[in-house]
């Protein structure tokens, strides 16, 4: 029987958050290239629409830019 490995999630994000400023830093710097975070958003579904400005809240955080695309069905 194979035991659990208790990890700390704030912390296991923390790391990754840093390793990804730190390429997303190098990138602009080698080519000018800023990043940013695209959504999409397909249809009108009340708990997506809620995932996605969670995404977008932290997005603004971490990145040069956010844009947001909706398209819905007309």
């Amino acid at each position: 029987m194979a035991l659990a490995t208790v990890i700390d999630g704030k912390k296991a994000a923390a790391s990754v958050i840093e390793a990804v400023k730190v390429a997303a830093a190098g990138l602009e710097a080698e080519t000018g290239v800023k990043t940013g975070l695209a959504v999409v958003i397909v249809g009108d579904d009340p708990a997506s629409r809620n995932a996605q400005h969670r995404r977008e809240t932290a997005g603004r955080h971490r990145a040069e830019w956010v844009e947001r695309l909706n398209w819905f069905k007309s």
